[in-house]
């Protein structure tokens, strides 16, 4: 008995250290005009990475691309998302100690001198325990962490 209560006491104090991330990305209105100023869903390319710096230093195009090439092993996972006008998701959630950071690009249909790329810590997430989230905000200057 006394050998179960220290496999379970050690199995919550391992799960207590990590925390489950939210990643949730807000679309704003009118925050991808097309060449009709037509208000158009975006395509947002969310990547869970073991380091940011291949990221940083890849043009939007190499990431389109060759996005696996690219990154290497700095890259864990990927997914393709689009997102409707005014609406927000949560892309998905990670466990912090597994993804170190979290990667965004966002392609738009005009893309002039907007910010299309974006990186976070996984451990700058607001929140308590399991309920942190990391908060993004794509408008028509670009995409930002809020």
């Amino acid at each position: 008995m006394k050998k179960i209560f220290i496999i379970l006491l050690v199995g919550l104090f391992l799960s207590s250290c990590s925390s489950v991330v939210s990643v949730k990305i807000d679309n704003v209105k009118n925050s991808n005009l097309n060449s009709r100023n037509d208000d158009v869903p975006l395509t947002v390319i969310v990547y869970q990475l073991k380091d940011v710096n291949k990221f940083a230093k890849a043009s939007d195009l190499e990431l389109i691309t060759r996005e696996d090439a690219i990154l290497g092993k700095d890259k864990i996972d990927s997914i393709r998302l689009q997102i409707a006008p005014k609406d927000n998701i949560v892309a998905f959630k990670v466990v912090d100690e597994e993804v170190p950071y979290i990667g965004i690009l966002v392609l738009f249909a005009n893309k002039t001198k907007k910010i299309t790329k974006i990186w976070a810590k996984t451990d700058d997430a607001n929140g308590f325990g399991t309920k942190k989230t990391l908060k993004f905000e794509i408008t028509k200057d670009g995409i930002r962490h809020i």
